[in-house]
């Protein structure tokens, strides 16, 4: 019974082993037909991660040099060692893909961050250059406030242009304000003008019509005392 069993044991493991050679090949045949084109998709995502550096970080400088071996390595071992290094850029491959992934993320979200930067001072400057022009062609009817609110979000202006590069996030709050001070420097010297173009107008109409009024009933009684007198 116990030879019998060994032998059921043997042959068991013989057929685990034929199997095990059978999945080998056709695993090595799997790696055959696909390497050339993962040997290519990685060396194309190595290209991009090159311009995604700064996005990247350490995550993605990790993943582009482990990618670069396992490329290397295939280049240079896969006929010896076809699944090892198959497995090895397969592995590589999927690592540098979530890497780039995190590196386009943060890339789309600088852009987009840039962009409400640029409309932001684009919006800042053209409204400080606006309430600038109105206030400098009117400058004896302008009071201080508009001025000193001119003035302060001109400084605003000048301050995130400075920080744009370093820190948009920043600079993006700081062109708000100065838009929006700018907004309130011309509506105060909006008033301004119009108080002043009042104070410039000639008495109303009512009051010069019941000046003439009161003079004509001034004169009227002024020729009365005459006559009575020459009477």
């Amino acid at each position: 019974v116990a030879a019998i069993r060994s032998a059921e044991g043997s042959i068991e493991q013989a057929t685990t082993l034929l199997d095990a050679i059978d999945h080998a090949d056709a695993n090595i045949a799997v790696a055959r037909s696909r390497m050339p084109a993962l040997m290519e998709e990685v060396d194309a995502e190595l290209t991009e991660a090159a311009s995604l550096t700064a996005d990247g970080g350490p995550a993605l400088a990790t993943a582009v040099e482990a990618a670069r071996t396992a490329l290397e390595a295939a280049r240079s071992d896969f006929e010896t060692d076809p699944l090892g290094t198959f497995t090895a850029l397969v592995d590589a491959d999927a690592d540098l893909d979530e890497a780039l992934a995190a590196a386009r993320s943060t890339a789309g979200e600088r852009t987009r961050r840039a962009q409400v930067l640029n409309a932001a001072l684009e919006s800042a400057n053209a409204k400080v250059t606006a309430a600038s022009d109105f206030i400098g062609t009117r400058r004896g009817a302008v009071q201080s406030t508009a001025r000193t609110r001119l003035a302060e979000a001109q400084r605003l202006l000048a301050s995130a242009q400075q920080t744009a590069a370093s820190d948009p996030i920043a600079a993006t709050s700081t062109a708000r304000q100065a838009g929006a001070l700018a907004d309130r420097a011309l509506m105060a010297a909006q008033g301004d003008v119009v108080s002043w173009q009042q104070s410039q107008q000639p008495r109303s109409r009512g009051t010069s019509t019941a000046g003439a009024v009161l003079g004509g009933i001034l004169v009227d009684r002024g020729a009365m005392q005459v006559g009575d007198m020459m009477a």
